[in-house]
């Protein structure tokens, strides 16, 4: 990676000083520390400690909230087993 893919961001941890993310970077590679967070409602990515998103304006606390206390969707029954016939043995002709 060369160095004008990076990104002059500093890590929001104050005890870290690493500032040379990867534009895409959802984490600091020195510390692991949460660089932006993804709007649940739209998917676009917010800076680290925004309330809400820059995008669709959803409280990102209450959307994430509201999707952890909503029941899993149901699962697909699983597919019945077909029978297969039984493979028929070859009849050999005699001559």
């Amino acid at each position: 990676m060369s160095e004008s893919e990076l990104v002059s961001k500093s890590c929001p941890n104050p005890t870290c000083e690493f500032d040379k993310h990867h534009p895409k970077a959802n984490f600091c590679i020195l510390c692991g520390t949460l660089l932006f967070r993804r709007c649940d409602n739209c998917l676009v990515v917010n800076p680290r400690y925004a309330k809400f998103c820059q995008f669709c304006g959803a409280n990102l606390d209450e959307v994430r909230e509201e999707l952890a206390a909503a029941p899993p969707p149901a699962a697909a029954p699983a597919p019945a087993e077909e029978e297969k016939p039984a493979p028929q043995e070859e009849k050999k002709e005699e001559s």
